[in-house]
């Protein structure tokens, strides 16, 4: 017995359909309830398994993270005594980059180097690269040293604003996590609409 498109599935739907869409529609309707059943699970299954490694990497980049909160934290247990460290020179670094389309470009990059004092010495420490120039020669920058390690420093205004601060990980992963999920949720409410579930 044929199948009666207009009745099961919707005249307008099957026509607001693209023509790969209605194929795939007709060779899904065409097939009795139990096998269009068992179709459509391993569509779903292929679904998920295209997901699976996605929601895998974001679960991987958010532990990370926490990873990352727990080595700040010891590093702020570490590094109590409060300086000023003052910005004694701007580094220039150019660097030359690829762009998406294959073609190169030499960037400019400015790298602030901190001059400190604890317990009567001097110490340097360079700070983070940036693509503008944020700082100049002599402003202050909040330092906390550790007294046990005075060249062991911790930074807030570095640490919060690094790319491999705990904000920026957790955002990474939740990218990849929501995409993961996505994917087999959109394509169940997709099937859905078109009735074959």
């Amino acid at each position: 017995m044929r199948f009666n498109y207009h009745k099961e599935f919707g005249k307008s739907n099957y026509r607001n359909a693209a023509p790969s869409e209605k194929d795939e529609i007709e060779q899904l309707m065409q097939l009795s309830a139990p096998d269009r059943k068992k179709a459509m699970g391993c569509l779903m299954s292929v679904a998920i398994a295209i997901s699976l490694p996605i929601i895998l990497i974001g679960i991987f980049i958010i532990k990370s993270g926490f990873r990352r909160i727990d080595e700040l934290n010891i590093k702020k247990q570490q590094c109590t005594q409060r300086v000023n460290s003052i910005v004694e020179e701007i580094k220039t670094e150019k660097i030359k980059e690829e762009d998406s389309d294959g073609y190169s470009h030499e960037n400019t990059y400015y790298r602030p180097v901190l001059k400190y004092e604890f317990q009567g010495r001097e110490y340097h420490k360079n700070g983070m690269r940036y693509s503008t120039r944020h700082y100049n020669i002599g402003d202050l920058i909040e330092t906390y040293v550790d007294p046990a390690d005075p060249e062991h420093v911790y930074i807030p205004v570095f640490e919060e604003k690094s790319s491999s601060s705990p904000k920026a990980i957790f955002f990474g992963g939740s990218i990849f996590l929501i995409l993961g999920l996505l994917i087999p949720i959109s394509s169940f409410i997709a099937y859905k609409r078109k009735g074959l579930i």
